[in-house]
């Protein structure tokens, strides 16, 4: 009845999947699943008897049967700074005599991921131009006065000014 991850502590963005696990305090049947929906609005079912040898960190098997697994792949718009369940289903889920599942506990709502902390963050920085010289003397020194991004995110920069050309010149950040 907790939750855990093979996936490190970090910042997570479009295309990246964060491996969910759930862990039961007995032994389920194999093909049991929960869906649990995240902060993100997105749901994950997770699965009991999955084969887990294409999740990250896991060898296929190393799963016993008080673990149920599934796989959240981030999307364009989710953001969370600390991944959540928000709720979660209960599809089937019974222990190995058939027994139907009738406790549950939601995990804190500081992270379901007990001590890692999972941020998701599609949100595309906003880049602001330093003011600096727009025009340069033909042969004259020039000196980009660079560009931040609000998020602090490394900006980067190519091209050159070539003051020895006349013309325009362009830098891309």
């Amino acid at each position: 009845r907790d939750s855990t991850t093979t996936t490190a502590t970090g910042s997570y963005s479009m295309g990246e999947v964060i491996v969910i696990i759930a862990n039961t305090s007995e032994a389920i049947q194999d093909s049991n699943t929960i869906t649990v929906t995240l902060d993100t609005s997105d749901t994950v079912v997770l699965t009991a008897g999955t084969e887990l040898s294409d999740f990250a960190g896991i060898e296929s098997g190393a799963l016993p049967h008080t673990t149920m697994a599934g796989i959240y792949p981030v999307g364009a718009n989710d953001n969370s700074s600390a991944l959540t369940i928000s709720s979660f289903t209960i599809g089937t889920v019974a222990d190995t005599p058939g027994n139907a599942m009738t406790s549950t506990t939601l995990p804190a709502a500081s992270s379901i991921f007990t001590d890692k902390t999972i941020v998701i963050d599609t949100t595309a920085p906003e880049i602001t131009v330093t003011s600096g010289t727009d025009s340069v003397t033909l042969g004259d020194n020039w000196t980009d006065a660079g560009a931040t991004a609000d998020g602090n995110e490394i900006v980067t920069v190519s091209g050159t000014v070539d003051t020895s050309v006349v013309g325009a010149q362009e830098i891309i950040y």
